[in-house]
């Protein structure tokens, strides 16, 4: 389509964005109409974002394809993401970080998959406008597909369904921790919440840039060698750390374990840093 790196790279940037806003705006209708209701509307945007980007590169208009990856796509993105946390935490209240993490790993393993998937399919229909557009409607299909299938699937466990052998125990009486429930329009008024938020900020803006420049970054670290490999390598070790993480420090310690907040707010205003450097 003739256009530069830079320009290239917005579809995905609006599409992350949207995944926050949509996350965001849309989070507490997961729990009042089930998972079931967010993963079809997921599919639904996920799919024609994907569509409509075939269409836009088809006819060479770059603004149909942040319009489609970007804007529905991105919104489809935030909506499916947290249908299946919160619908794994409710089958292993015993294990909260570990269905989250398993949960995330998906998200980042699948990455694995699409990637491949999307280089044969260049190489086999092409890499130019046709086959770039061809590419996007094919790999919209087949998520379309799969997702469907989740979707069908799906299943929550009753209002009062425990795991054998498990009690919920309650919350002992201190000064740092309450013991009823808090709304997200109470929440967003505490400080606590917005200090937890700028952290994820700091650390999923750092992760979010590295893997959108991964194999630029591998390229120039390494300009001989191919990036697949290595790509494949650090994606691999993302899926897993994104589910041993969770399970060996939120489960084990408590989620105010203070080695995982001070690590995951370090780690992402180093890489935040080195991404501005670099």
């Amino acid at each position: 389509m003739g256009i530069s790196g830079t320009a290239s790279a917005l579809p995905f940037t609006v599409s992350i964005v949207m995944l926050g806003a949509s996350a965001a705006l849309f989070g507490t209708r997961v729990d009042r109409r089930g998972p079931r209701w967010a993963m079809v509307v997921a599919t639904s945007c996920f799919c024609s974002g994907y569509l409509i980007a075939a269409l836009g590169v088809f006819i060479e208009q770059y603004w149909l394809v942040v319009f489609g990856y970007g804007f529905v796509g991105g919104i489809g993105l935030g909506i499916g993401y947290i249908s299946p946390v919160s619908t794994l935490m409710k089958w292993f209240p015993d294990r909260p970080g570990m269905a989250a993490g398993m949960a995330i790993m998906g998200f980042g393993g699948g990455a694995l998959v699409a990637s491949a998937l999307a280089n044969s399919l260049l190489d086999g229909l092409g890499r130019d406008t046709a086959g770039v557009s061809a590419t996007l409607l094919v790999i919209g299909c087949a998520y379309a597909v799969f997702m469907s299938l989740g979707w069908l699937l799906i299943r929550v466990p009753a209002p009062d369904w425990r795991p054998v052998g498990w009690e919920s125990t309650p919350h002992r009486a201190e000064s740092l921790v309450s013991t009823v429930s808090v709304s997200a329009t109470s929440a967003i008024k505490t400080p606590q919440f917005w200090l937890l938020w700028i952290a994820l900020c700091f650390n999923v803006t750092a992760g979010i840039g590295i893997l959108e420049r991964a194999a630029p970054i591998f390229q120039d670290f390494f300009p001989t060698a191919s990036s697949a490999p290595r790509l494949w390598q650090w994606r691999l070790r993302d899926s897993w750390r994104s589910s041993r993480w969770p399970t060996s420090r939120v489960d084990s310690a408590g989620r105010r374990c203070p080695t995982s907040s001070a690590a995951r707010t370090c780690s992402g205003s180093i890489s935040v840093a080195v991404l501005f450097c670099t």
